[in-house]
């Protein structure tokens, strides 16, 4: 079971940062709307994959399609498998951590 400390969470014995938190969908086409945690310093515009999780037991590699700035500090987030609204739905709330 992951833990997390520091901003981070240990997954199969690796630190990763936990860099935001998804929103909600973004129109029909599977993009995600990506709030990022205050004091996040790297750019996420350079993002290739990353690990969704729930905190618990649930982690989900994905790798990224698209990554953009949105409005109000928020990013759109598409990923590479997954095209339509009814594919990311399931994601909500799910935070995102660099690979």
């Amino acid at each position: 079971m992951p833990s997390s400390r520091e901003g981070g969470i240990f997954l199969g014995g690796d630190m990763r940062k936990i860099v935001g938190k998804i929103e909600d969908v973004h129109g029909n086409k599977g993009a995600v709307r990506l709030k990022p945690f205050p004091g996040l310093t790297e750019s996420l515009e350079d993002i290739e994959s990353v690990v969704l999780t729930d905190g618990r037991r649930i982690n989900i590699h994905q790798d990224i399609f698209e990554i953009r700035r949105y409005r109000r500090n928020t990013y759109l987030l598409k990923f590479k498998d997954l095209k339509w609204r009814g594919d990311v739905k399931n994601y909500v709330n799910f935070n995102v951590a660099v690979c």
